[in-house]
């Protein structure tokens, strides 16, 4: 891996935390973090 691949993974990974958290306190639904491609680990 490339190192701009591998800092654009990390940014990535990191967006996709705060967007699961936005959404653990409810300001987004799972609908909109499914649109914005995040792929939920956890079943929730």
């Amino acid at each position: 891996m490339k190192k701009t691949e591998a800092i654009n993974t990390v940014k990535n990974l990191a967006e996709n935390k705060n967007q699961v958290r936005a959404y653990m306190k409810g300001k987004i639904t799972r609908m909109e973090l499914v649109e914005r491609g995040v792929k939920l680990v956890k079943p929730f």
